[in-house]
């Protein structure tokens, strides 16, 4: 049988029913005292310690037939020890193989800690642990040198009501978290707790002052607190808001001189009778992307349900300001917002102006690209970081155990290896997975036989 355990070799195989196999093994590793280090050359006596493994074929129980080695130096005074190996250290009782396929089963393909639990059938706690190791082991934050964060929110489970047990009153809780990013690698710096700017700037002020001003530019939804706590603690780094939340504010004005029109011309709520009602989601869809059957439809609108131009007027500010956001140097950002500015004297309402003077708070970059649409690859594929920081990991978020203090430790370990590999569409699953050769062969059996569908497996929202 090839078992291909480091420093290990098989002594015996017994096969039970139910094609559970029990394999036996002898340590290889020269058995050095933990002391002096010497290496020992008499056996004491022997153990059989059990140990938990990676399928090998099918489920495998493995038993380690352990030895406790006589110390031969004399001055030692450690007379007798048990034998370790690297892959089973010390008071270990999982091999280091096992761990490391653990780490790739949930960080890289985003599984479910319940359901690698099931899979490798070892428990809950021993999977969450082996995750919590890996988050403690990533460097200090204080040591790198971020060029570019990333600041975002996140609600890290669902509402909570508590009871005063004077007042009897209940209180609504909702447990926001905040994360700070490292753009360029895409690694997790921080996690305070709230969405407020307390919690980001004390994790700021924690920070040294040379790292603080390495920082050029800080990504961040359009967020009130978030800016107040950049303005105290990183006063000169540009700040910028990210393409997808501007446009959804762009799009949030058009829907409200939508409705405030259908008030002002007939005194009520739009119905589906009504063709800015029954087109609103057309509204919304961007110009390059509407087809000559859609182009026709919003001039219908425009013609028979716009009758103070308002609805086209406010359209053309949201396209225009696509056309801003999109722009790659200085001089065609200038004549865009140029072009913008006249759009809005046009229109002239306050819905456009509100949303104007948003856009007049970015600067522009030396780079040659607006700060409030710098493109945040890091982040996502419409350069929205709240896509991945919300929803890093499937399945139940209720698993026995769950906690702030877990779901830290995972966030840590696996967003950055997400928010890095966002933009990929292919399938990842752990090479040393059990489940890698079956879905495999299935895939390729798929492929064979629909030669002409082109399919793409997405990385787990």
């Amino acid at each position: 049988m090839i078992f291909n355990l480091p420093d290990y070799r098989v002594a015996g195989i017994v096969l039970l029913p139910g094609g559970i196999r029990h394999v036996t093994v002898e340590s290889t590793f020269p058995p050095g005292c933990p002391s002096c280090g010497v290496i020992a050359s008499r056996v004491k006596e022997r153990r059989c310690q059990k140990l938990r493994d990676i399928p090998v074929a099918g489920a495998v129980v493995l038993l380690w037939d352990k030895r406790r080695w006589f110390c031969d130096e004399y001055l030692c005074e450690r007379k007798s020890f048990c034998e370790a190996t690297p892959q089973v250290p010390r008071r270990a009782r999982s091999t280091r193989r096992l761990r490391e396929t653990l780490v790739d089963a949930v960080i890289d393909s985003g599984r479910a800690v319940s359901e690698t639990a099931l899979a490798f059938g070892i428990s809950w706690w021993l999977v969450q642990q082996v995750i919590g190791d890996a988050a403690l082991r990533l460097p200090d934050v204080d040591l790198l040198a971020p060029r570019m964060l990333g600041i975002d929110e996140h609600r890290y489970r669902s509402v909570r009501f508590f009871q005063d047990p004077a007042t009897k009153a209940w209180t609504r809780y909702e447990p926001w978290m905040t994360t700070i990013v490292d753009l360029d690698t895409g690694q997790v710096l921080g996690i305070v707790d709230g969405r407020d700017h307390k919690g980001v700037g004390d994790w700021l002020f924690a920070r040294p002052l040379e790292w603080r001003l390495g920082v050029q530019v800080v990504a961040i939804d359009p967020s009130a607190a978030f800016r107040k706590a950049l303005r105290m603690w990183l006063p000169r780094t540009a700040v910028s808001v990210d393409l997808f939340h501007m446009t959804m504010l762009a799009n949030d004005m058009l829907t409200t001189v939508r409705q405030g029109l259908s008030q002002q011309v007939r005194g009520r709520r739009g119905r589906a009778t009504d063709p800015a009602w029954a087109n609103r989601m057309l509204l919304l869809k961007a110009d390059e992307r509407l087809s000559e059957r859609g182009r026709h439809r919003l001039a219908g609108v425009f013609s028979a349900d716009d009758p103070t131009g308002s609805l086209q007027a406010a359209w053309q500010v949201k396209e225009q300001l696509r056309t801003l956001l999109n722009t790659s140097s200085l001089e065609d950002a200038g004549a865009a917002k140029n072009a913008l500015a006249d759009l809005l004297a046009r229109a002239a309402m306050p819905e456009t102006n509100r949303l104007y003077r948003t856009v007049c708070r970015a600067r522009l970059s030396k780079s040659g690209q607006l700060q409030i649409a710098y493109p945040l690859e890091k982040c996502g594929p419409n350069g929205s970081m709240s896509i991945h920081l919300s929803r890093p990991f499937p399945g139940n978020r209720e698993e026995p155990g769950w906690d702030m203090k877990r779901w830290r430790y995972r966030l840590f370990a696996t967003a950055g290896k997400l928010i890095t590999r966002a933009g990929r569409t292919r399938l990842l699953i752990p090479d040393k997975a059990p489940e890698t050769g079956t879905i495999t062969t299935l895939l390729a059996a798929i492929a064979g036989l629909n030669t002409g569908l082109r399919h793409r497996v997405r990385l787990p929202a």
